[in-house]
C-alpha cells in the first residue's frame, strides 16, 4: 500500500498545504515511502522565527491510519532521552502511542504540527536556551505508561495502576463482575467500568503487544 497511490487527492492537498506552511522543507518519495525534509521553524508569542531546526520525517505506507516518524537531522539536538529522543533510533518522542487519538481528531500534517510536532519543537528550543526541558513531562522510562494511565483513569495510587495496567494489557478485556482494580473491594461495573473502558479502547493490538514487551521485564506485573 502507498498512500501517495491510493490516497492521491489526499496527497496532492497535503502536499499544496505543506509547501505553503514549510518553505524550506521539501515532501520527495525516497525509496516509494514519501519522506518530508527540510527546516521547520519556531515562534515566539508574536510570531517571529527564534529558531529552526533540520528534520528527516517519513510517512508510513499506511499513512493517515498511522502518523509520521519524525527522525532528527539537526546536530544540536543530542539523541537522548532529556530531549525527548528515542537514542537507539534517533526518533522524536512526542506523546505515549496510546495517546494519538486525543491530540489528533483527524491525521493531517497540519494537525500534526499543531498539537503533537510544533509543541515538541518548541521545547528544544526552550532545552537550548536553558538546558532543561521547559514543560511538565513524564519518566523517561516504563513508568511513563503508567504516568499516561493514571492520567485517564483518575487514580493517583501507583499500586492501583499497576493492577488496572494488567488488567488493561490483558489478552480479553475484563468483565464487569471482576472485582476493580483501584482497590475499593466492588465490582468493576460498579466502579471504574467507565474509565477502564475508555482506556482499553485506545489500545490497539500494536499497541497491547508493544506495552507487555515494555512491561514484561516486571516481575509483578507479567
Amino acid at each position: 500500500m502507498k498512500w501517495q497511490i491510493d490516497r492521491a487527492d489526499f496527497f496532492i492537498r497535503e502536499r499544496q498545504a505543506i509547501r505553503k506552511t514549510f518553505p524550506d522543507a521539501e515532501l520527495v518519495e525516497v525509496e516509494g515511502v514519501v519522506v518530508l525534509r527540510g527546516y521547520f521553524p519556531v515562534h515566539d508569542k508574536e510570531g517571529s522565527e527564534i529558531d529552526r531546526y533540520k528534520l528527516y520525517i517519513k510517512f508510513p505506507r499506511n499513512y493517515p491510519e498511522k502518523i509520521p516518524v519524525v527522525f532528527i537531522a539537526d546536530e544540536r539536538i543530542a539523541p537522548v532521552v532529556q530531549r525527548h529522543v528515542f537514542p537507539k533510533s534517533k526518533t522524536a518522542c512526542l506523546c505515549l502511542p496510546h495517546e494519538v487519538p486525543l491530540y489528533l481528531s483527524e491525521v493531517n500534517f497540519s494537525y500534526f504540527w499543531e498539537k503533537l510536532l510544533k509543541f515538541w519543537l518548541v521545547g528544544q528550543a526552550g532545552y537550548d536556551h536553558t538546558g532543561q526541558w521547559p514543560f511538565p513531562e513524564r519518566k523517561h522510562d516504563a513508568s511513563a505508561i503508567y504516568e499516561g494511565f493514571s492520567e485517564l483513569l483518575g487514580i493517583s495510587d501507583l499500586n492501583a495502576v499497576q493492577r488496572f495496567t494488567v488488567l488493561l494489557l490483558r489478552k480479553n478485556p475484563a468483565k464487569g463482575h471482576e472485582l476493580c482494580p483501584c482497590g475499593s473491594g466492588r465490582k468493576l461495573k460498579n466502579c471504574h467500568q467507565e474509565e477502564y473502558n475508555k482506556v482499553r479502547e485506545l489500545l490497539s493490538s500494536d499497541i497491547l503487544k508493544l506495552y507487555r514487551m515494555i512491561l514484561k521485564h516486571i516481575p509483578s506485573l507479567f
